[in-house]
């Protein structure tokens, strides 16, 4: 089985990737449509991951049968399993994250 240990900052996104897309997540921080936080909040937590790069990840993952485990800190954000759903949606096959231990976040495995 072959696995991808994924971060994501720096990885699904840059810095240049905020800068070019800067005025879009202003406006949607500056909606008054708050009737629905939480899609908000998912909302723009998947506009900060570069699609492009995203699309590079699927390819890799098609042409060499992986799987990907997440290491990034984004997994203890609470609205993480509303990102692993909309990844996996687009067909990123996550099996898992490692648990931060000690700093250590490649240390443990936990399956989601």
């Amino acid at each position: 089985m072959n696995i991808i240990f994924l971060d994501i900052d720096g990885v699904l996104n840059s810095i240049n990737y905020f800068i070019d897309n800067h005025s879009k997540v202003l406006e949607l921080y500056q909606s008054k449509d708050w009737n629905d936080y939480n899609s908000l909040i998912i909302k723009r937590a998947m506009m900060d991951i570069d699609k492009n790069k995203l699309r590079i990840l699927k390819e890799i993952i098609d042409e060499t049968g992986s799987y990907v485990v997440v290491i990034s800190s984004w997994k203890i954000r609470s609205i993480f399993p509303n990102i692993r759903d909309e990844l996996i949606n687009m067909g990123i096959p996550i099996i898992g994250v490692t648990v931060d231990y000690h700093s250590n976040r490649g240390k443990v495995l936990k399956n989601i």
